[in-house]
């Protein structure tokens, strides 16, 4: 798992956002919480906020409790709206 985990961050910063969910929809196993906090992060950077919704919604599901996944998602999504009204 640590493998892939190394692959997602790596596309991930690269901004390869569909290639590394790719790879977390594709894993032979569940994904760890710290693979899908990797991804959420570069969604992030990048204002992807389809995936972003995508790996926060797994996020919710492992531990619902863990406020980092709403804060994240919810940064991506202002930050996607201001992108929207500058144009």
């Amino acid at each position: 798992m640590d493998h892939y985990a190394c692959l997602v961050d790596l596309l991930g910063r690269k901004g390869h956002l569909k290639e590394a969910y790719g790879v977390v929809k594709k894993l032979p196993g569940k994904p760890s919480a710290t693979l899908l906090e990797s991804l959420l992060g570069a969604c992030c950077v990048h204002g992807n906020v389809e995936i972003g919704e995508k790996i926060s919604g797994m996020l919710f599901e492992m531990d619902p409790d863990n406020p980092g996944p709403y804060v994240i998602l919810s940064n991506i999504s202002c930050s996607s709206w201001s992108m929207v009204r500058r144009h």
